[in-house]
């Protein structure tokens, strides 16, 4: 072991083996010629200061003489300088130029210049890597400014090694080093590790060579030293905090001047979003988290002998021990969770979390009966479940105003696994969080824990207290997580530094001290803000300003102190409060949804409160018997699939198995049973057999919704019968066009015809007083109900826009229509009496139930854009659609089933209860979660953003189509990155493309090599996925194809000539197409013609 000796504001390491960390010379070279030359500035770094020299003609040719950079820089660039700095050679800090200034009579340390000090060791790591990449390096920005190239580089006498020049050209601090100071303390890309190349990587890459940067730093070099603003520190009532060190004088902070907080967005959100997809930063600044959308959960097939199923109930014995598993996915919104072990002996469920993301969260927990319903347990029953460390050294106040009801309690606090800031907490803390939960009580069918912190609230603020639950993970997160490292970036960071981050993250009582004097300080306006702006992170922002003081006061100051070996408590809070302030300025410059949209970042984009269930499982038994008008299965079947679909989130049960038939006919039932499966709402049962080529050769389903519970204690059991199919889907199936919709005697009919539309996206519509777009268009399918909706937008509609009351006008709105699949689609022709300004759209569920009461929607976009304080009730709200066989549709009013923050390109109704929408200019997915019930607007539910602008797996580039398949995978359609990608409901990649082993996320599509215009995506229950798109301009129907790819990835077929829009598919494959084509209503409203697609028939053996 070694030992530290500290001397004044740096710390010394030495270990007993002769191989001490060096305290490395440093000489630093300025540009100020933008502020007054003549005043005294003075260089801080961590708590060291040092007066900058001004340059002369003699100490400008000493430095040209050993550093070649220096000597393609103008003299008037070299204004100031500073020599003999001993640095610790890991190093990260900040550095700031400042002079002296009298603010209300008390002299105080202006800064007018700020930049990043990164350790060489960085730059050459970078460099070194970069070699064995292949890159030959870069030429330096700062060089490149002055008209500097390659060949005059090469033409200087001695050789110049590229780490040499960058560290050479990192010394020379000029203007634009500010800006890259204050982009670099966000937490998405400070990085504290000085012995790696992330440091160097992040400067140079991502803000270095920002496209945007440009601005910002012009911003700031305009207005000087004014760039920044004092303000003094106040407490929560509004009283100055005074220097506890000399307390006739008063704390001050800064904050960025108004101009500057504007520049920031451009850079900043380039910087983030590339930083998300730098494969370098893998590990350090994002992981990828992969989701499982279906488990096997063991599913064992057998013969039954008898030539009838098992009757429902089966007498058989079982085993009637409890058992427990996770009724979700087990990794959700960046939380991984194991699977529950309940101890029988003790009736305590054991459980286990990681958090993988780089925040803390707060965890709750309650208990649910049968029914869903919250369970009241007794003081005594809740005395046994909360014995936690952290809750015993917390006030009575907290539960007061922590704890969102008496059904909902506070268990304790979560910190990251992974990395903070290049710091990797996961090495200290490798193992779960664990929570120990008696079941006491033998109602209890589930275990809820909540998870929360920053992030998007979706809820009804107002109305549901468990927005509180979000408060303490975010309180946490943000001192904890940001304002730490921060403070010790300003501080200067170093191993020994970084160590005391590590220290106070484990520290429980330095936690409930946080959480301590931050509910002192809550009061219910956080809750109004929250209500107004859906983000956590703006309404506890302001409190974090209250927060910090005290806290560096009282707590965190002494204790950095006691570990740097200082004891000037003033000066500390002189350095870190204005550092801290600034940095959450640049914190807080992308935290509007619209900004947020744009980003990756991942503990700001997800929910702010998530839930985890462990339920009680049960065994599902599923008979299969044979169509009984053949007495047995479909003869070239090879191969079954079961999917089980719940009405909630859960990891669907789903099984494909290889159903051997060379031998004799197979007529007997035969049973397959799941063990283990969430009995946890209600679920449904699909079976499809498949021949060998991928025809789906037979099927069968349960009917309607079931109970997930056992009808035999542990044990539900069901038949479910085969009905046998006679239509392949081969390398052979070219879809053919069979019907499209015209309008006939003043109605919507079906015109038989092989003809398809010849209309294309260069010639839809002549008259430009009645004409069509579909370009961002919507077509959606359900089975059962025998329905067809979709969306367009036009001129001429002669409708009032957004209020029935309005005027009519024919200017350009979006609209939707729905019809009958059936013979006479005018049973079921129906469409909204209004149109609509802003971007509309239609969505089904294929799987819909025919009783009206399938999650089937159109959307609304009439109020408007969301505004928290001038437009609550705006978005692009879902209205319900009741759907029924053969009658006009219904809706429900005014009602609410949740709303989208932005208008989207295309949706998809997800089996499990979400709808799900993509942005094509952001990048984005949008997530419902469809409520119990629908609200007013004002109150609806939020969709929360997901992935973001990327090539990674888990981040896309141009979404163009969106569907899903019945086990739960959502397939995006990416136009720029050329390929299909697969999602969960979290916007986690699924691995599930590979004939064997299933090693990626995403497959890339057939590009005969011409231009390609992807327009759309579909797919069918078997998981074969639909790709519309045209090559070139698309001027000609031939340039139109659609091409189908197998379960695995590989290309299957082509078709010709659908000219089209929009694309979706039904259960038996059959292709629904929004065409180009424009056909008008007896009114002269415009409508495109809508088509359907079949396969062929097979080919005769």
């Amino acid at each position: 072991m070694g030992e530290f000796t500290m001397q004044k504001g740096y710390v010394h390491f030495m270990q007993q083996s002769n191989n001490a960390t060096a305290l490395l010379k440093h000489a630093f070279h300025f540009d100020l010629q933008h502020i007054d030359l003549e005043e005294a500035y003075t260089l801080q770094i961590g708590l060291r200061e040092y007066p900058l020299k001004r340059h002369d003609s003699d100490s400008i040719r000493q430095t040209r003489s050993n550093q070649p950079f220096y000597r393609f820089v103008p003299d008037d660039h070299l204004t100031h300088y500073t020599d003999e700095l001993e640095l610790s050679a890991d190093l990260v800090a900040l550095m700031s130029i400042t002079k002296k200034v009298v603010v209300d009579g008390q002299e105080l340390d202006l800064p007018v210049a700020m930049s990043v000090h990164i350790p060489e060791t960085s730059f050459r790591m970078m460099q070194h890597s970069a070699s064995n990449q292949g890159s030959n390096g870069m030429l330096h920005p700062k060089l490149v400014q002055y008209g500097l190239d390659s060949m005059q580089l090469s033409a200087v006498n001695e050789p110049i090694h590229p780490a040499q020049l960058l560290v050479q050209a990192f010394s020379f601090k000029e203007a634009r080093e500010t800006a890259i100071a204050l982009l670099y303390q966000h937490p998405g890309l400070l990085h504290l590790d000085g012995n790696s190349e992330y440091p160097a990587w992040v400067h140079e890459h991502l803000l270095n060579q920002n496209p945007y940067l440009q601005d910002l730093a012009l911003t700031i070099y305009k207005l000087k030293e004014d760039w920044s603003e004092w303000k003094k520190v106040v407490d929560e009532n509004g009283e100055p905090y005074k220097d506890p060190d000399d307390e006739s004088k008063f704390l001050y902070t800064r904050t960025l001047h108004p101009a500057v907080k504007a520049a920031l967005n451009g850079p900043l959100s380039w910087a983030l979003k590339k930083a998300q997809d730098a494969k370098q930063l893998e590990g350090q600044m994002w992981e990828a988290h992969y989701g499982v959308t279906s488990d096997s959960y063991n599913a064992e097939a057998e013969h039954i002998s008898q030539s009838k199923p098992a009757p429902l109930q089966a007498g058989e014995q079982k085993d009637a021990s409890v058992r427990w598993g996770v009724k979700g996915p087990k990794t959700s919104w960046g939380i991984s969770v194991g699977d529950p072990v309940f101890d029988e002996e003790k009736k305590v469920l054991n459980v286990t979390g990681y958090n993988r993301l780089a925040r803390h969260l707060s965890a709750y927990v309650e208990f649910l009966n049968p029914n869903g319903e919250r369970i009241e347990l007794s003081d005594e029953q809740w005395n046994q479940v909360l014995h936690s460390t952290l809750r015993s050294i917390l006030p009575a106040e907290f539960f007061d105003q922590f704890e969102p009801r008496k059904e909902t309690r506070f268990v304790g606090t979560v910190g990251p696994v992974t990395t903070v800031c290049g710091l990797p907490i996961g090495m200290l803390m490798p193992d779960p969080t664990h929570f120990q939960l008696p079941v006491l009580d033998t109602h209890i069918s589930t275990v809820r824990i909540l998870w929360g912190g920053l992030g998007f609230n979706i809820g009804d603020v107002m109305n549901d207290p468990e927005i509180r639950i979000a408060l303490v993970g975010a309180l946490l997160t943000i001192i904890i997580d940001v304002i730490v490292p921060i403070s010790i970036f300003i501080i200067g960071s170093s191993a020994v530094t970084n160590k005391i981050v590590k220290e106070i993250m484990k520290d429980e009582k330095t936690v409930a001290d946080i959480i301590k004097i931050g509910i002192l300080i809550a009061t219910g306006k956080i809750l109004y803000d929250i209500a107004h702006d859906r983000n956590v992170i703006n309404a506890v922002a302001p409190w974090i300003g209250f927060v910090l003081p005290k806290l560096l006061i009282t707590k965190l100051g002494p204790y950095l102190l006691e570990k740097l070996g200082e004891s000037a408590l003033g000066k500390l809070l002189g350095r870190i409060l204005p550092g801290a302030d600034l940095a959450m300025n640049v914190f807080n410059g992308l935290t509007t949804a619209a900004q947020l949209l744009e980003t990756t970042i991942a503990c700001l984009s997800t929910q702010s409160i998530y839930k985890t269930d462990f339920t009680r499982t049960i065994d599902l038994k599923i008979n299969l018997t044979p169509d009984p008008s053949t007495h047995k299965f479909p003869d070239l079947a090879t191969s079954y699939r079961i999917a089980v679909m719940y009405d909630t989130n859960v990891t669907t049960p789903a099984v494909e198995q290889k159903y051997d038939l060379t031998g004799p006919t197979r007529s007997d039932p035969f049973t397959v049973t799941f063990k283990d499966v969430p009995a946890a709402g209600k679920l449904k049962i699909y079976v499809f057999f498949y021949a060998k080529n991928g025809w789906l050769a037979g099927q069968g389903e349960s009917g309607g919704w079931m109970e997930a519970k056992g009808t035999d204690g542990p044990l539900l059991t069901t038949n479910i019968q085969i009905r046998t199919h006679a239509v392949p889907l081969t390398v052979d199936s070219i879809y053919e066009h069979k019907q499209k919709i015209a309008y006939r005697e003043g109605i919507p009919v079906w015109e038989a015809t092989a003809q398809a539309p010849k209309q294309t996206i260069k010639n839809a519509s002549a008259d430009p007083e009645h004409a069509i777009d579909v370009q961002n268009g919507h077509i959606t399918t359900t089975q059962k109900p025998a329905m067809v909706g979709y969306s367009w937008k036009a001129t001429g509609l002669h409708l009032p826009a957004d209020r029935p009351d309005a005027p009519v006008s024919d200017q350009a709105m979006y609209t939707v229509q729905n019809l009958s699949t059936l013979q006479e689609p005018s049973r079921s022709h129906w469409h909204p009496e209004v149109g609509f300004s802003q971007p509309s759209g239609i969505v089904y569920d294929v799987a819909s139930p025919e009783d009206k009461s399938g999650r089937n929607f159109y959307i609304d976009s009439s109020n408007g854009t969301y505004d928290g304080y001038n437009n609550p009730q705006g978005g692009f709200h879902l209205r319900k659609l009741e759907l029924k066989h053969d009658e006009k549709p219904k809706t429900d009013g005014k009602q609410s089933w949740g709303r989208f923050i932005s208008p989207l390109d295309r949706f998809v109704v997800h089996p499990q209860g979400y709808v799900i929408g993509i942005n094509y200019t952001i990048n984005k997915l949008e997530i419902l979660q469809l409520p119990g019930a629908p609200s007013d607007d004002e109150h609806a539910t939020f969709a929360v953003p997901a992935s973001g602008e990327g090539f990674r797996e888990g981040l896309i580039n141009g979404p163009r189509g969106i569907g899903t398949s019945l086990d739960g995978r959502i397939m995006i359609l990416e136009s720029i990155n050329n390929r299909v990608q697969a999602f969960d409901i979290h916007g986690n990649p699924v691995k599930s493309f590979g004939q064997e082993s299933k090693e990626r996320s995403w497959f890339p599509l057939v590009d005969p090599g011409a231009k390609t215009n992807y327009l759309d995506l579909a797919m069918e229950a078997k998981g074969y996925i639909y790709v519309l798109s045209y090559t070139g301009e698309g001027a000609d129907p031939n340039d139109y194809r659609l091409d189908i790819y197998k379960p695995d990835g590989s290309f299957l077929v082509r078709t010709k000539g659908v000219a089209a829009s929009k694309i979706t598919v039904d259960l038996i494959r059959n292709v629904f197409a929004l065409n180009y084509e424009t056909i008008y209503a007896p009114s002269g409203r415009p409508e495109p013609s809508i088509s359907l697609w079949i396969p062929p028939a097979p080919k005769p053996s």
